[in-house]
């Protein structure tokens, strides 16, 4: 059953067995390691916010602070940590481990994609899963990003494995989930929709009735929530209010995220280059002085980001354009820090580890750019699994894509394509040597 459900190109059934079960073991060791490999502090930052509005949550049964309800965050993954601390404890550790068994879900699911449509590139897929610091890295760490990619991933699942109209009503569900945990993807669904209606082969009323399902369900999941926000505030806000217009006008600017390293703790960041007067600036911080929050300052800052938009528009193209390649590229690791006792900061260590990283998200990106090639030679269905990434790549192009961790959530299915690349590859290198 192994064989025949994860890795059919294998010849031997024991074989498909040992390598699901030893991969499942190194995965989870990998993934253990990374507690020592790196200093996570969830005493600040995005994690702190997220532990707090989970205890909240138990603790007063509101979304919020206190019984005061907040709609500033999509909130499925603060949900997602009450329901483990509420089953196993406040334990930071228990909702680790469930994300490292998310992530070898996620593993095992693109494994199952790929045993149906590209047998041969199954067992590479699984590997890249299990051996991936990345997908390793964000397991252990109380950030939404592993499990938005876990419903990301269900999504497809659904809807390449499965033969009957029932998958677009799963698919979206999960796809509903997912913009509940991370709402940029609010608009994924259209986008997808609209692919499949230009470029599927089937028949348009079967294709119009699908989508509309997938459409639908969508919204279904999200609709409760958002009548939870109408209710609390009477504005239509469908998963979260954020800082839309704040991040846009970073986004006209900014090419690179490196100023923020000196302004960490800053709630809203002023460096030389924004493109604001003093008086601006010294209005807005003497109002966060007072007590007011960046959210009170959206009309303001959207006014200033549309401004420059139609003022400057060539420079801000450019900006997009020059800044749009680190939602890719990097180390992945940024954001986290390194253990001190192994990798002092800017030691010769650290520069190895942060190169090492660097060169292996690199080798990985191009592999996934060749596979994509490969698909599209071979008008295989798997290049419609190219939209989460050519989405993602749309979407936070105006907006502060400097940090590759926006890119996490869909960085599996570049492992995908990377997977298929490299059976072909070793295909052809096991073929020349027969030949020789």
């Amino acid at each position: 059953m192994i064989k025949d459900y994860f890795f059919p190109s294998f010849q031997s059934y024991k074989k498909a067995s040992y390598f699901l079960f030893f991969g499942i073991f190194l995965g989870i060791l990998i993934r253990l390691g990374m507690l020592f490999f790196v200093e996570l502090n969830f005493l600040f930052g995005d994690s702190a916010t997220y532990i707090q509005s989970s205890t909240n949550i138990l603790e007063y049964g509101t979304y919020g602070v206190q019984n005061f309800p907040i709609v500033y965050r999509p909130p499925l993954y603060s949900f997602f940590m009450a329901s483990i601390f509420f089953v196993l404890g406040e334990s930071i550790f228990s909702v680790q481990v469930i994300q490292i068994f998310l992530s070898l879900i996620s593993a095992l699911l693109l494994t199952r994609i790929l045993a149906i449509h590209y047998p041969k590139a199954s067992p590479w897929m699984f590997l890249l899963m299990i051996i991936s610091p990345f997908e390793s890295i964000y397991s252990v760490a109380l950030l939404s990003e592993n499990l938005t990619s876990f419903l990301l991933v269900i999504s497809a699942f659904f809807i390449f494995t499965y033969d009957r109209p029932f998958k677009w009503i799963l698919a979206g569900i999960a796809l509903g989930l997912a913009c509940l945990t991370r709402d940029i993807y609010l608009l994924m669904g259209f986008f997808i929709c609209f692919f499949w209606l230009v470029f599927s082969q089937e028949d348009f009323k079967q294709k119009l009735f699908k989508t509309l399902l997938f459409i639908s369900f969508i919204l279904l999941t999200i609709a409760p929530w958002s009548a939870r926000n109408f209710y609390h505030t009477g504005d239509f806000i469908p998963v979260s209010e954020g800082r839309a217009g704040y991040t846009l006008w970073l986004g006209t600017w900014a090419t690179n995220g490196n100023f923020t390293k000196s302004y960490i703790g800053r709630t809203v960041i002023f460096p030389p280059e924004a493109p604001l007067s003093e008086e601006e600036k010294l209005y807005i911080e003497k109002s966060l002085e007072g007590g007011a929050g960046i959210d009170q300052h959206e009309t303001f800052f959207l006014e200033k980001a549309l401004e420059r938009m139609k003022e400057t528009p060539l420079e801000v193209l450019k900006t997009y354009i020059v800044r749009s390649p680190l939602l890719w590229l990097g180390t992945r690791f940024d954001i986290f820090v390194l253990n001190k006792n192994f990798f002092p900061r800017e030691s010769v260590s650290w520069y190895l580890l942060k190169g090492l990283l660097y060169g292996i998200n690199l080798c990985f990106l191009l592999l996934g750019i060749f596979g994509i090639y490969l698909m599209f030679k071979r008008k295989n269905c798997l290049l419609f699994l190219t939209l989460p990434l050519l989405y993602t790549a749309v979407i936070y192009m105006p907006l502060t894509a400097f940090e590759n961790r926006y890119s996490q959530p869909v960085y599996t299915f570049i492992l995908l394509f990377a997977a298929i690349a490299l059976s072909i590859i070793f295909k052809r290198i096991n073929f020349r040597r027969d030949y020789i």
